[in-house]
């Protein structure tokens, strides 16, 4: 478990575990700079032993120094959304040249997920299954929306829960990737945070391994961030245990608020946001009831 860094505003921490597998693909890397702004990243390689570790480092460790440049100019710190399109961009041409060059890495990418904590708002951007968690007093009020191919086709249209998507056959095709084309398009979206929220940025090998509701139980068991990653960790491996087979690489940082961010949503959002969340949950009691 690595410290990523703590200051008045936030403390991260950041751990990434091999599973039951020959090689961790997995990769989290994180950044405090020194304007107080941080970065945290998590990408989950694939396309062979070799190809898939490369993939997630090249992408994490490009997507920081991407960030670190931009952030740093301040005719671009009014833009960060922007910084974040160009740090995607940057991971993606730099996996996809590096398969290019090297035919034993050919068809190599990675799913990636992304936070840029400010004391403005929190800046997400994700490609692929990897996600992000926003809870706050103890229930999620955010998450990303996968970009696999059972989230659009059956959850997205209200065609089968997202338990079903989980443990579905086709659950590990993913939609969007870097490095396996020369485009791609990230989710870019910034979300105000509040003193006691939560953050948590995890590949398939956590998300997957429960289902949603012990996951969320599991993301509050302790108060305290390290302890929190620690339980995490400890309880995603003894279930994988458990299981009796091969488990994935499991990656995930959590970050934890000390105080709010200037960015706050207004009445309308919010009542949009209520709307939303009351149609959603219409929806899947008649889901039940069928």
């Amino acid at each position: 478990m690595e410290k990523i860094g703590a200051t008045d505003r936030y403390v991260a921490y950041a751990d990434s575990q091999i599973g039951k597998r020959n090689e961790n693909q997995d990769c989290c890397k994180g950044l405090l700079l020194d304007s107080g702004d941080m970065v945290l990243v998590v990408c989950d390689g694939m396309g062979g032993s070799v190809g898939g570790s490369t993939a997630s480092y090249l992408a994490a460790e490009t997507v920081i120094a991407s960030l670190q440049e931009s952030l740093a100019d301040r005719s671009k710190r009014e833009r960060i959304e922007a910084c974040l399109a160009e740090a995607i961009h940057d991971a993606n041409m730099a996996v996809y040249n590096c398969a290019l060059n090297d035919v034993d890495l050919m068809g190599m990418g990675t799913t990636a997920v992304i936070l840029v904590l400010t004391r403005e708002a929190a800046f997400v951007a994700h490609v692929g299954d990897s996600r992000l968690y926003l809870l706050r007093r103890g229930a999620k009020r955010f998450r990303t929306f996968d970009h696999s191919f059972v989230m659009e086709n059956f959850v997205r249209n209200g065609l089968r829960s997202e338990e079903w998507a989980r443990t579905a056959p086709n659950a590990n095709i993913i939609t969007r990737a870097l490095g396996l084309k020369k485009d791609t398009v990230a989710d870019i979206m910034r979300l105000p945070y509040r003193r006691g929220d939560r953050f948590i940025l995890c590949c398939d090998g956590v998300w997957n391994a429960l289902p949603e509701s012990n996951l969320l139980r599991l993301f509050n068991a302790k108060t305290d961030t390290a302890d929190e990653l620690q339980a995490l960790m400890l309880r995603i491996d003894e279930v994988g245990q458990q299981s009796g087979k091969e488990y994935d690489n499991f990656t995930a940082i959590i970050a934890d608020m000390k105080c709010s961010s200037v960015y706050q949503y207004s009445f309308l959002v919010r009542l949009r946001q209520w709307r939303s969340a009351c149609c959603a949950k219409v929806k899947g009691c008649f889901r039940k009831r069928c």
